[in-house]
């Protein structure tokens, strides 16, 4: 199956899909590429509330495309750092959502049961994100000890005595005689 679509004006704000009728998607309009101080401040910080850029590009229609906020994010060193912080700003989020669905097994979801393996997922994937873009905080931790021996003496030490070693050795009387 091709994707294929069809728009009716150059500048409607929705995409048909010709082999979905009926599917309508909305469209980025190219005012929405306009770079603007207050637009990647907003997303930055709805990402430190918990948003992916991804979702935020999709669902708030003021938001540019994703492809055109992200290259905004990498041209700028300031923002790019504030996107960073952002990103770990999320994970703390996330892992306080860990505790949300675990303690949402004990509810009924509009009167069903809740599936343990969708709650496991949704777990897993949070924990693999704030392990993955917060390592400081919630990466696995290596305990490791930083250990500097100086051997100097010690091979000092052993050098003296194969010298005496090699010495004896030579005093005493060959097999051939």
């Amino acid at each position: 199956m091709t994707n294929r679509w069809l728009t009716d004006e150059p500048n409607e704000p929705v995409l048909r899909k010709l082999d979905m009728p009926g599917c309508i998607i909305p469209r980025k309009m190219d005012s929405g590429n306009v770079f603007t101080q207050e637009t990647i401040e907003h997303a930055i910080a709805l990402v430190s509330e918990g948003w992916t850029l991804t979702k935020l590009c999709e669902e708030k229609p003021e938001m540019p495309s994703l492809s055109v906020l992200m290259q905004w994010i990498r041209d700028d060193e300031h923002y790019k750092a504030l996107y960073a912080s952002a990103i770990k700003a999320r994970s703390h989020i996330y892992a306080d959502q860990i505790v949300d669905i675990a303690d949402s097994a004990d509810s009924d979801q509009g009167g069903f049961p809740v599936d343990p393996a969708t709650l496991k997922l949704k777990i897993d994937a949070r924990k693999w994100v704030a392990s993955n873009q917060n390592p400081e905080d919630y990466g696995t931790r290596h305990n490791t000890v930083d250990v500097n021996v100086n051997l100097s003496r010690a091979i000092e030490e052993s050098e003296r005595q194969l010298t005496v070693l090699n010495g004896e050795f030579q005093k005493l009387p060959s097999s051939d005689s």
